[in-house]
C-alpha cells in the first residue's frame, strides 16, 4: 500500500486519522487508482458533527491586576474540544486580542488572567480548538471595567461572624452580621 501526502483546498476537514495522509485505497475513483485523484471530501466524509463555542464568558474581578473567566460549553453532539484558550482586549489600547499563552483542558472552564491594567476597560472571549484542529470563539463577554481597590488591606463592610458550630467531622457552620 502506498501513502500519499493529503492534498485538499478544504483545509478544514482534517480529521486525525493517519496522522494526515490517506492511503491511495482510499482514493480510488471507478475501483482503479491513478496519479491524478480527484478526491471528494463531502461525498467520503459525511460530517454530521459540528463545532459548538463555548458561551460568552462571565468575568469577576479578583484583584487589582486579575480577573476570574468562566464559561461553558453547550450540551451538544458536535466535536470534541482539545482544550481551550482565553483571548482578551482592552477596549481603549488596541483592536488585537491578546492569548493567554496556557492550553485550558476541556474538563476546566475557568481561568484566571493576571497583568492587567486597573481603571481600564476590557472584553474577554473563549476559543475552543477542536479534534479536527480547527477552532471556534464563543462569544465576546460584555465590557468589562477593572477597578482599582482604595486600599488592598481594607475591605469594605466585612461581616462579624457571630456563632460557629460544628456541622460533621469536617465541615462547620458559620454564623454572620453584617456590620453598617
Amino acid at each position: 500500500m502506498t501513502v500519499k501526502p493529503l492534498s485538499y483546498r478544504h483545509w478544514q476537514f482534517l480529521l486525525p486519522v493517519c496522522a494526515g495522509f490517506i492511503s491511495t485505497d482510499m482514493l480510488r475513483t471507478q475501483g482503479e487508482p491513478s496519479e491524478n485523484h480527484a478526491f471528494n471530501f463531502t461525498t467520503f466524509f459525511f460530517f454530521t458533527e459540528q463545532m459548538v463555542p463555548p458561551t460568552k464568558p462571565m468575568v469577576t474581578r479578583l484583584t487589582d491586576s486579575s480577573v476570574m473567566v468562566r464559561w461553558h460549553v453547550p450540551p451538544n453532539t458536535g466535536l470534541s474540544i482539545c482544550f481551550f484558550k482565553v483571548q482578551y482586549r482592552q477596549m481603549s489600547k488596541t483592536k488585537s486580542w491578546m492569548t493567554i499563552n496556557d492550553d485550558i483542558p476541556p474538563y476546566i472552564n475557568t481561568c484566571e488572567v493576571g497583568s492587567l491594567n486597573p481603571n481600564a476597560m476590557y472584553r474577554f472571549r473563549i476559543a475552543a480548538v477542536y479534534s479536527n484542529n480547527d477552532n471556534m470563539q464563543g462569544p465576546s463577554s460584555v465590557k468589562f471595567y477593572l477597578n482599582a481597590s482604595v486600599d488592598p488591606n481594607v475591605v469594605p463592610n466585612p461581616p462579624r461572624l457571630t456563632k460557629l458550630l460544628p456541622a460533621g467531622t469536617s465541615s462547620i457552620q458559620l454564623f454572620w452580621e453584617v456590620c453598617t
